[in-house]
């Protein structure tokens, strides 16, 4: 009986629970500080959450991808280390979000909503000093297929410029999948693309030549752009051309894609210049081989001979890659 007694309590506790959360007191603040950034008009989630309609209808779905961990799409273990940027759910906000699903998604008095942050338009950064596009959109077959196609964007510098972040802005989020960014000094790539009859020319993994010592990072959907502190910046020397390889997902119909590069420099003489370190299957203590139907783990250690301030990593797979632990 007494166990009969404690469930029935259990159960009106959160019954009653439920009953209290509304959607603009409770479940507005967490979609708008956690999900509208990328959900809303021109942005790459596939359904706006700006409203309690537009949230509502999604109500059960969004509780199932929320207390699954599936979104908001955060891949680092926030359970092993923290990073600027992170984008998590607590647990009471995940049992919120359910409690608010299963008391009815009650919307409660509009005068609670916090309203909608002020997003930026095309940046998160800030106005850039500079934005270089692609010469004419890309046109990306509907095949079905992935595409991986690396843009020239001629900087025209003078002079050697030092920045302080390079900020990607798609310009078709339904199929753009990542994008990586490289520097050609040497005009290698302008000579590829020349010999290529499409828009760019088409490298998987990287831009076709060795251009690693210059790779600048990356972007994918949700993250925020790298932007460096005072006094640290990046180098491109005059006359170079930024890189840019764009992975574009597989598609039913054709789409066309015509991205951007912010460009931001430096406010401040740079103290400190950033370089980039690149670990490959070269780094490797064994071969880069994985036998058929096997699980393989492989490690790898970098070099570090002087004394340096980590900014940041961009662990990348093709493919097969499943994850990552980086000491």
């Amino acid at each position: 009986m007494r166990i009969s007694l404690l469930f029935s309590f259990l159960l009106l506790a959160a019954v009653v629970s439920g009953q209290g959360v509304t959607y603009h007191a409770d479940v507005a603040p967490i979609i708008h500080e956690n999900c509208t950034q990328c959900h809303r008009v021109g942005e790459i989630g596939p359904m706006p959450f700006t409203s309690f309609e537009e949230v509502s209808a999604y109500g059960e779905f969004i509780e199932f991808v929320t207390s699954t961990g599936y979104m908001p799409p955060w891949t680092p273990d926030e359970n092993y280390s923290h990073f600027v940027g992170e984008r998590v759910l607590s647990a009471n906000e995940i049992e919120t979000l359910s409690a608010w699903v299963d008391a009815g998604k009650p919307e409660g008095d509009p005068a609670d909503n916090p309203g909608l942050p002020d997003f930026p338009e095309d940046s998160q950064v800030g106005d850039p000093d500079l934005v270089l596009s692609m010469p004419q959109p890309y046109v990306h077959e509907g095949s079905m297929t992935d595409q991986y196609q690396v843009f020239v964007l001629p900087t025209g510098f003078e002079t050697d410029m030092t920045i302080r972040s390079l900020e990607v802005v798609p310009g078709n989020h339904a199929i753009a999948h990542h994008a990586i960014l490289g520097l050609d000094t040497e005009g290698i790539a302008a000579q590829m693309d020349a010999q290529d009859p499409d828009l760019g020319y088409e490298s998987f993994g990287d831009f076709g030549f060795d251009a690693y010592s210059s790779f600048f990072g990356g972007w994918v959907p949700g993250t925020l752009p790298v932007v460096y502190p005072e006094g640290i910046g990046r180098v491109i020397p005059a006359g170079s051309d930024l890189l840019i390889q764009m992975h574009y997902g597989p598609t039913a119909v054709e789409s066309s894609d015509q991205t951007e590069l912010n460009v931001f420099f430096t406010d401040a003489p740079v103290e400190r210049e950033v370089e980039t370190g690149i670990m490959g299957p070269w780094n490797l203590s064994e071969p880069f081989f994985i036998p058929a139907n096997q699980v393989k783990v492989f490690h790898g250690e970098y070099p570090v001979w002087n004394d340096v301030s980590l900014i940041n990593i961009v662990p990348h797979c093709h493919l097969i890659g499943v994850s990552w632990e980086v000491f």
